[in-house]
């Protein structure tokens, strides 16, 4: 992965280009990335599910997962989607979906990403996302 400023969505550039959204954390394998992301946009005071989104990336689709709940053990947080289960540590981490649910199928092992790192195709997707959303 490049880590040139032109090729990533990193602090400096949130800053620089008044970006809408924080990534919080950045999980991807070769054929999907899940974030979660803040939206700047709206005060404190907004409802937590408005503010923090989960999204799921694909070359396909892109999907808001629906948070249910979140929990720790040990090293390993868990965030309880009704599209499914995600499992992380700092650097590994794994999607399971509900059968049936969504247009996936199998777990998906996935690598933790520095979150003020993520690639500047997917950072424009976020905008997109938000731009749809707001309108």
């Amino acid at each position: 992965m490049n880590n040139t400023a032109e090729t990533h969505c990193n602090s400096q550039s949130l800053t620089v280009n008044k970006q809408s959204f924080k990534v919080l954390f950045h999980l991807s394998n070769e054929t999907v990335n899940i974030l979660e992301i803040k939206r700047l946009s709206l005060p404190d005071t907004a409802e937590k599910s408005e503010r923090f989104h989960w999204l799921l990336f694909s070359e396909e689709y892109l999907q808001r997962l629906s948070f249910v709940s979140m929990s720790v053990t040990g090293e390993t947080q868990n965030r309880c989607f009704r599209e499914g289960l995600l499992e992380f540590t700092d650097n590994k981490g794994r999607f399971t979906p509900v059968p049936g649910c969504g247009k996936r199928s199998g777990a998906q092992e996935l690598m933790v990403h520095l979150p003020e790192k993520i690639p500047a195709k997917l950072c424009q997707a976020v905008e997109n996302y938000l731009s749809e959303i707001q309108s």
